[in-house]
């Protein structure tokens, strides 16, 4: 009787070990994997994600444009410091000042949409032209483009850009649809191989207007 009693005891405490086993409590920069119909596992968040709970069932994703997915685990989000963006979301991009000369052309738009503010914007219309000038002389890596408050149009993709090297791209739907969002639009696609010290923004479109918040130069 007591052999029994002993083994009863003995398979008690192994369900309640392998119930234990199987209902993990995953710590935050984990999940619970749930893919197994028997068993649930406590996998760490792969890069790019993250989890900052107890027994998260799933982790969250980063924005990649301006967060890092170099590490596992994560319990919050790999930010660039200082709102930085990032180079295939493994390097940080270093935000460069931009200047306005009163002299240049549309130094009033260039004043307006690099003042950090959040209620102001500009216009650029048309057949007209804005210098950006940069604080120090540096290589493009980035560039981008923040959408006005109260409005999330698709004008601001009809940009062009034309670097102080003479080179120029273009900003359509295409090329940024990876990088646009309803706050912003990124582009990336066009680079400098040399340091320039000012670019210029206007719309190639013949007719119309682009309006933006804020725009944010970023170097290699």
């Amino acid at each position: 009787m007591r052999a029994l009693t002993v083994a009863a005891a003995v398979l008690l405490v192994a369900i309640c070990a392998q119930a234990d086993w199987r209902v993990p409590e995953c710590l935050p920069g984990s999940y619970m994997d749930s893919s197994s119909p028997h068993y649930k596992y406590c996998r760490p968040c792969p890069p790019g994600l993250y989890s900052n709970s107890v027994g998260a069932p799933r982790c969250k994703a980063c924005d990649l444009n301006f967060a890092m997915a170099r590490k596992e685990g994560m319990s919050r989000c790999d930010w660039c410091s200082d709102g930085a963006t990032t180079e295939n979301s493994r390097t940080c991009l270093t935000n460069t000042r931009l200047l306005c000369n009163p002299s240049d052309p549309g130094s009033e738009v260039c004043r307006k949409t690099t003042d950090r503010q959040f209620n102001t914007f500009a216009t650029i219309p048309a057949g007209s032209t804005v210098r950006y000038r940069l604080e120090r002389p540096a290589k493009l890596a980035s560039i981008t483009f923040l959408r006005k408050n109260d409005c999330c149009s698709d004008d601001v993709e009809d940009l062009k850009i034309t670097l102080s090297d003479n080179s120029w791209c273009t900003i359509s739907r295409e090329n940024t649809k990876r990088w646009s969002t309803k706050k912003y639009v990124r582009m990336n696609h066009c680079t400098s191989r040399d340091y320039i010290e000012y670019f210029e923004v206007s719309t190639w479109k013949r007719s119309g207007s682009v309006t933006f918040r804020e725009i944010q130069f970023d170097s290699l």
